[in-house]
């Protein structure tokens, strides 16, 4: 009886990741304003913050940084483990889903600045791709139409047939290959719209290993984990991730449902470079900050990841953005422009960067969100309101 829960479960987990993923968040409207924000308040401020978001949206555990003026703030609340009453710490580790797409988006344009690759190259001229994809993935996309999404290649992650599969299946190791074969046809030809699409980022991190001949996880390592000593972000499936993990919950007619099963290493090459990363909230921060104070990438790398497709959605039923090359963009009335990224699937994560006040923020929570629209925004915006409040 307790095997079928799990399957059933398991079920109802992976349809909703089929009907509802990827999510973003299209709204911020922060009662804070620029000039009231002052670092010698920031600590007190986001611990706060981050104790009224668990209270308020009746959280499990959530976790925080922000980096401003050249100083990193953490604020920590509720629990990694309710069985076990761990609490959620500075140095605990969340899968950060999505956003594992900037960090790959880094990467690429990292080696274009090296001239070991064109964003305008084709996919053809980096990928022999077997013949069987051909009339589903076209060789003449760009790796810039990867990145921002105009290459009109169907979301692998949308097709059905792969959640009944790992149903059937639970025990199987997927390859990131095999993701490709639940490419369906295109949604528009390369160029002629816009579409989120994670197949995208399985095809660049194929050509990050073919243009490096190295592994993604390698260049991830020497490029930014070393380079900026993050010592607590790892790759799923690619390695072992260290220190405590938080388990993710599900909340059941208000009742916490670890679902830590579900953090199966099978499933994870399916992932892969769309959405593998697991992080602390504070090695998270330091990688946004590094990127957009320019030194990961030089100016008119960034200037290119940060050329923005404007009027977008990710969904029907929710307000447009604008995206560039693996980052998004909002504008706010009292905060300016905001660059952001956020990843949702057990749990969710968050990358704003306010590009007017040079902060960074980052949050992380262990719990699905109870519905999969713009009311998923309302813990980060709370946070943010109390943090940029007088």
């Amino acid at each position: 009886m307790k095997t079928f829960n799990k399957s059933l479960l398991l079920f109802a987990f992976l349809i909703h990741l089929l009907l509802f993923q990827p999510v973003t968040i299209l709204s911020l409207n922060f009662c804070g304003t620029a000039h009231a924000l002052d670092s010698s308040t920031l600590a007190q401020k986001l611990q706060t913050a981050v104790e009224n978001i668990r209270s308020k949206f009746n959280l499990v555990g959530v976790s925080a940084a922000i980096i401003f003026d050249s100083e990193t703030f953490l604020g920590t609340s509720g629990y990694s483990n309710i069985e076990t009453l761990d609490k959620i710490e500075p140095d605990t580790v969340f899968p950060i889903y999505s956003i594992t797409k900037t960090f790959i988006a880094t990467i690429i344009l990292q080696l274009s600045e090296e001239g070991l690759l064109n964003i305008d190259d084709t996919i053809g001229s980096w990928l022999d791709l077997p013949e069987k994809y051909s009339t589903r993935i076209n060789d003449k996309i760009t790796i810039r139409q990867l990145l921002n999404h105009t290459s009109g290649i169907y979301d692998y992650s949308k097709n059905p047939l792969m959640y009944l599969l790992i149903l059937l299946y639970p025990n199987k190791e997927w390859t990131h290959e095999e993701a490709l074969d639940f490419v369906c046809k295109p949604y528009f030809a390369p160029g002629t719209g816009w579409h989120y699409s994670s197949t995208n980022y399985i095809l660049l991190g194929m050509i990050i290993e073919e243009a490096t001949n190295s592994s993604v996880l390698t260049e991830l390592h020497s490029r930014i984990f070393e380079h900026l000593n993050l010592s607590q972000i790892f790759m799923q499936g690619a390695e072992t991730i260290a220190g405590e993990i938080a388990c993710p919950y599900l909340m059941v007619w208000e009742h916490p449902i670890n679902i830590s099963f579900l953090y199966a290493y099978e499933y994870s090459g399916l992932v892969w470079t769309t959405g593998a990363l697991y992080s602390t909230a504070e090695d998270m921060a330091r990688f946004a900050s590094a990127l957009f104070g320019s030194k990961l990438l030089d100016q008119t790398s960034l200037d290119q990841m940060l050329t923005f497709i404007p009027d977008v959605k990710i969904q029907p039923n929710v307000r447009s953005i604008s995206y560039g090359l693996g980052i998004m963009r909002i504008e706010n009335g009292k905060v300016g422009t905001v660059w952001f990224n956020v990843g949702c699937a057990l749990g969710q994560a968050w990358l704003v960067y306010l590009a007017d006040l040079n902060l960074t923020c980052t949050v992380l929570i262990n719990q699905l969100p109870y519905q999969m629209n713009d009311t998923i925004w309302h813990p980060i915006e709370n946070l943010l309101d109390i943090v940029l409040s007088d």
